[in-house]
């Protein structure tokens, strides 16, 4: 997994000194949807990074980065049966680098204004996926709890850590301050359950963010 991360990292460098124009930072509120047939609960969270951009002409460039994102989400689920309640607690936590590829193109308004779009592939390494689940039962015959962590890369679950986005983010420029609206898709299946085509999972991302342009 190390020599994974580190692979992904040099070609974030490689690419970032290719189009080293404009190095800037940035920061985004994420929404993340599982498209699968039977977890349509979302994920919030947020990513930061860096970025690089680099424009041929006027209008036309191109831009990339790397982003580490976490995403989060809780569901609770309760019943009273017969003065007894069980409640189930499910907490997921993923965590991510991504390194888009994107063409890039930009219109000024005004002197200090443009309006921007970027659009294109972005790889995608999940670095961790946790989900904690936890059993509570309590009323007239008693009360207990039971607690359990599950690793979502075991391979006993069949979930994929990498993921091909393809997506765009525009937005508008003012001065060295970008702010955009992004939507990423996975391409990639990433329930990798064997011999069961009917078991599909691609990521559908929603981002607000800004970033500073040095």
């Amino acid at each position: 997994m190390k020599k994974i991360i580190l692979s992904f990292a040099l070609l974030a460098l490689v690419a970032g000194s290719a189009v080293a124009q404009n190095i800037g930072v940035s920061a985004s509120y994420l929404n993340s949807t599982q498209l699968t047939q039977n977890d349509p609960a979302s994920f919030n969270g947020f990513q930061f990074g860096v970025s690089a951009e680099k424009y041929f002409d006027k209008n036309f460039g191109f831009a990339t980065g790397l982003s580490y994102s976490y995403l989060g989400r809780k569901t609770t689920d309760s019943q009273t049966i017969l003065g007894q309640t069980f409640t189930g607690t499910t907490k997921t936590s993923e965590h991510y680098l991504t390194l888009p590829l994107h063409a890039a193109a930009k219109m000024e308004i005004q002197k200090g204004i443009s309006i921007f779009l970027e659009a294109g592939p972005a790889l995608n390494l999940g670095l961790a996926s946790k989900t904690n689940l936890k059993g509570e039962t309590s009323g007239s015959i008693g009360s207990g709890s039971k607690e359990q962590t599950i690793d979502n890369y075991d391979p006993d679950y069949n979930y994929g850590r990498f993921d091909l986005l393809l997506g765009a983010q525009a937005g508008i420029r003012y001065n060295n301050c970008k702010f955009f609206v992004g939507y990423n898709y996975g391409l990639i299946d990433r329930d990798k359950t064997p011999d069961n085509d009917s078991a599909v999972n691609h990521r559908s991302e929603f981002s607000v963010g800004v970033s500073y342009l040095f």
